[in-house]
């Protein structure tokens, strides 16, 4: 489930294009409208709801899946309201919110297929570059502990024990692990910075990206105007916005916010492929602030 969100961040920028432009071209041209939608729950900028990456994952992408569709509805409305504090979100999520079954399962579906279709097919590339990974880290920590680990990791993690602090964006925090122990995943979409859940009562997880071949995403023509594509897949607002905030012109909070709630219906002519306009919104409108920043957790 982790590279199915870090799929839809990468998807959303124009990151690396030497080694995603390729990936990113062809996603791109297949992504079906329910796809397009579930992009607002995965903005590639600041917050993304930990319920699209249950622990349950662990165990295969099927038993993810279940647990997002078994996602607390507290859980729901909590995570929603917070992604809506930083972010406009589509009427559709106030049914999300309120655990509105048909609402999950149509969330499931598009999860589950752009597994299928935008990450599965990258696996007899991504697998041996993950195991080529695992392997050199475990041979590591074999030789020389979690403190040669910590700094072989990745450049943001240092360990000056006990705490392991981690610089991240969008994250200011201590995690306390309180004996739970740190599960470290390697992620093939994951760039430059780590990721973890942002609710610290989470199983904790550290999330890094592995170092990719240069050869896995063969050279093929970029569209004509990257600008363009990215303003075609999310509209020319937000995508100027993602631009802004990626080179540091500014940050989540200096986005221009609505004054009252954050749950609207989009302003274009199609009709929701995930909660039909005729089947009214349920749930309360709210929104909540969130602060960007670093990270330094510890053990």
């Amino acid at each position: 489930m982790w590279e199915v969100l870090l799929g839809m961040h990468m998807l959303q920028t124009e990151d690396e294009p030497s080694v995603f432009g390729a990936w990113r071209q062809r996603a791109r041209a297949k992504l079906t409208e329910l796809e397009r939608e579930l992009l607002v729950l995965a903005p590639p900028i600041g917050y993304s709801p930990d319920f699209l990456t249950p622990a349950a994952s662990v165990n295969g992408l099927d038993a993810g899946l279940a647990a997002v569709a078994a996602t607390p509805q507290h859980q729901l409305e909590q995570e929603l309201r917070r992604l809506s504090g930083e972010v406009r979100v589509p009427g559709w999520t106030r049914r999300l919110a309120a655990g509105d079954p048909g609402v999950l399962k149509k969330v499931c579906e598009g999860l589950k297929h752009f597994h299928r279709t935008k990450v599965a097919p990258q696996l007899p590339s991504m697998s041996p570059t993950i195991a080529r990974d695992v392997k050199l880290h475990s041979d590591t920590v074999t030789t020389g502990g979690f403190e040669k680990l910590a700094k072989t990791l990745h450049p943001a993690m240092q360990w000056g024990p006990p705490v392991l602090h981690v610089d991240m964006r969008h994250i200011n925090r201590d995690l306390y692990l309180r004996g739970r122990g740190l599960r470290l995943v390697p992620s093939f979409f994951c760039w430059r910075h780590p990721i973890m859940p942002a609710d610290p009562d989470l199983p904790p997880v550290l999330v890094y990206p592995v170092t990719h071949d240069p050869a896995w995403s063969e050279p093929t023509g970029q569209p004509a105007d990257p600008e363009r594509a990215l303003s075609d897949l999310l509209g020319r607002t937000r995508a100027a916005v993602l631009r802004g905030i990626s080179v540091g012109a500014c940050s989540t909070s200096d986005l221009p916010h609505a004054p009252a709630s954050h749950w609207h219906r989009p302003a274009n002519t199609h009709e929701s492929c995930i909660a039909p306009a005729s089947s009214p919104p349920a749930g309360p409108a709210t929104r909540s602030a969130t602060r960007s920043a670093r990270s330094a957790p510890t053990s």
